[in-house]
């Protein structure tokens, strides 16, 4: 018997908010021989993504244009369609996410506030704070949602395009350079929001346990070496490819100004080197031309 790895002609990924979705098969090839799709979670995200067919269908098939499965996100994930080509050739074909409801506020700690019967409710974290010393090794640390505070070295995924994770607040602890800080900018969510002022190293700029992703982020160089430096950053908003920016100072913001940050890092190198490594195939919708899926705004 053929493997399930030798079924299917073409993958296509998509990223997938936290939530309630349907995927739709739009449209196919011209004729009745329409390609054959199967849409899965991708690798290590079987316990965050689940596919629900029709009674009577094969878990994660759509046969033909109409057929349709649900999707539930614990989480922001990555989903795989694959698709078959049909008997006349064609691998023509599209998908529509539709997304029908957000899961409740995070409720990763529910029970924190029963812990004692005289205990109150604990304040809101403020959207500047100081950042745990614990945490003050790598170059960057990250809020992320369902994971808490990640501390990262230079030039290390936060989320990212094989493993995206809703990034709801950011430090530098340390630039580690004598004469050269960095500071940092946040806007948080939802959409329309705010930047945050400027905050320099060991200050904690969005939210924690707030369920607040980031829109955007920004850094820049001060202090008396910043004109021998730059800051090369990429940054990756849900449904989204890559974005590369350059400079003493950048800027990534998500495009649509409400797709969360799902993936950051950033490193500060002399401005006369360019940076060693190359930069990654773009993470976008559609990774094929001919297996099209857009998005429809919720109603």
């Amino acid at each position: 018997m053929t493997s399930q790895e030798t079924l299917f002609d073409r993958d296509s990924s998509l990223l997938v908010a936290r939530g309630l979705h349907v995927l739709r098969y739009h449209s196919g090839g011209a004729g009745p021989d329409y390609p054959i799709a199967l849409v899965k979670p991708c690798a290590s995200f079987e316990g965050v993504i689940q596919v629900i067919s029709a009674p009577g269908c094969a878990e994660g098939v759509l046969e033909r244009p109409g057929a349709a499965v649900v999707v539930r996100a614990e989480d922001d994930g990555k989903m795989q369609i694959r698709v078959k080509r049909s008997l006349n050739g064609s691998l023509d074909a599209s998908f529509r996410l539709e997304s029908i409801g957000a899961l409740p506020v995070d409720r990763r700690e529910p029970d924190r506030a029963r812990l004692s019967s005289s205990a109150s409710h604990p304040s809101p974290q403020p959207a500047i704070a100081p950042v745990a010393k614990r945490a003050q090794e790598g170059l960057l640390l990250a809020h992320v949602s369902r994971r808490g505070d990640v501390s990262l070295g230079a030039n290390e995924w936060v989320g990212g395009p094989d493993t995206p994770s809703r990034i709801e607040g950011l430090a530098i602890p340390r630039s580690g350079r004598e004469g050269l800080k960095t500071e940092i900018q946040v806007l948080p969510g939802p959409a329309p929001g705010t930047w945050s002022e400027w905050v320099g190293e060991g200050v904690f700029a969005g939210t924690r346990g707030r369920n607040q992703p980031l829109l955007g982020v920004r850094l820049r160089l001060t202090g008396d070496r910043a004109h021998t430096f730059v800051v090369q950053a990429e940054a990756l908003f849900l449904g989204s490819a890559i974005l590369s920016k350059r400079g003493r100072e950048v800027e990534c913001v998500s495009q649509t100004g409400r797709d969360p940050l799902v993936g950051f890092r950033f490193e500060i190198c002399p401005e006369r080197r360019m940076s060693a490594r190359s930069a990654p195939p773009a993470v976008a919708q559609d990774e094929h031309p001919r297996v099209r899926i857009f998005r429809a705004n919720a109603g």
